[in-house]
């Protein structure tokens, strides 16, 4: 974080996935204007795991109006079910496709399968978390239907052998 505020507060992010990776909590040595200039260049805000972890940020910094502001908006897009887009798109569906693809492809991967199941669905959040930034900078609007086709296309038995084992677990 030292190095490269603005990189590493989108590593973070995008890797809030449970309590304990919580980004808040690791940068309370980084001051409001430095903190607040590297959140609003970074990628946060481009997935819901993502700005969940930005949220958490902000909420270690109500002091500052600015992060009172973001964290309002950042309620407000994720609560909403188009995350904020005016076209009505639901990135949800897009992050719950890409999250199955990724859970399945995962699986198999050399010694993927031979993985705890908790750290291959953590994989796979990440991975559609990344897409799923990527397409709404983009503003980008796929074709859903065209888009589930190729998500049952590139997923395989053994992914979903793979799925079948961790739910008996």
């Amino acid at each position: 974080m030292e190095r490269d505020l603005q990189s590493a507060l989108e590593v973070a992010c995008t890797g809030f996935l449970r309590d304990d990776l919580a980004p808040g909590a690791w940068i309370t040595d980084v001051g409001n204007d430095e903190l607040w200039e590297a959140l609003r260049q970074s990628g946060c805000t481009g997935s819901p795991i993502a700005l969940l972890g930005a949220l958490d940020i902000a909420l270690h910094r109500q002091d500052d109006p600015r992060f009172v502001q973001f964290a309002k908006e950042a309620i407000r897009r994720l609560a909403d079910g188009s995350f904020g887009r005016s076209d009505g798109f639901d990135i949800y569906d897009v992050l719950s496709e890409v999250t199955r693809l990724a859970l399945n492809r995962i699986g198999t991967l050399e010694s993927g399968a031979l993985q705890a199941g908790y750290w291959r669905r953590m994989g796979a959040w990440m991975q559609a978390g990344l897409f799923v930034g990527h397409l709404t900078r983009s503003r980008s609007r796929p074709n859903m239907d065209q888009f589930q086709e190729f998500i049952e296309q590139h997923r395989t038995i053994s992914g979903w052998l793979t799925q079948c084992v961790d739910a008996r677990r």
